[in-house]
């Protein structure tokens, strides 16, 4: 949705992921209109493969890869692959937009936020998977946090700024919103790469 009503028209969409119950968009539901078949307004297609293993299964180079929710359910030694695999599939100046929960340092990624995740990286260790990968890091934006942790890693003005936040906004608004203005307090980050 957010390609078809927020962005420029894209040539295609190709989604993979190693679950077909994943890929509801390839018969054209919308996740906010599930009743409803939609006509994104460009080719969308859907590639069954294990992300540690999709150069593959594609054909083609793509100019943007958006990798959301994900590397946080495989063992290390496939989400280190799967990084490598986006760099194959990317054409050259292509953008890579990776989403994950990410460990604080001192503590063991596997000591998971999510019961379903098998390991949540350091922002660290994402940095350099990256670079070992081929991708620079251009940006990092604060998705989620929670209010114990923002309240433990936040001091000062930007403790007061939160807070205030939490007093006038409902927490599911204020907790995004604040690990977006301090990324330092996110729980959950988005690197836009290149």
């Amino acid at each position: 949705p957010f390609l078809r009503y927020r962005s420029k028209p894209c040539r295609s969409y190709v989604g993979v992921d190693i679950h077909p119950q994943n890929a509801v968009f390839a018969k054209g539901f919308d996740p906010r209109r599930p009743t409803e078949l939609k006509d994104w307004g460009f080719p969308v297609s859907f590639v069954r493969a294990n992300a540690a293993e999709m150069s593959q299964h594609l054909n083609g180079r793509f100019d943007l890869v958006v990798y959301t929710s994900s590397i946080e359910h495989m063992a290390v030694d496939a989400q280190q692959a799967s990084l490598h695999e986006c760099r194959k599939v990317a054409a050259d100046g292509a953008i890579l937009y990776l989403t994950c929960p990410i460990t604080q340092e001192g503590a063991s990624g596997y000591d998971a936020q999510y019961a379903a995740h098998v390991y949540e990286p350091k922002e660290a260790e994402l940095r350099e998977w990256l670079h070992a990968a081929g991708w620079s890091v251009k940006k990092v934006i604060g998705l989620a946090t929670k209010c114990r942790h923002l309240r433990a890693v936040l001091s000062g003005e930007a403790l007061r700024q939160a807070e205030t936040l939490l007093k006038i906004m409902p927490r599911e608004q204020a907790l995004p919103t604040i690990a977006a203005l301090f990324p330092e307090s996110a729980l959950e980050i988005a690197l836009v790469c290149q």
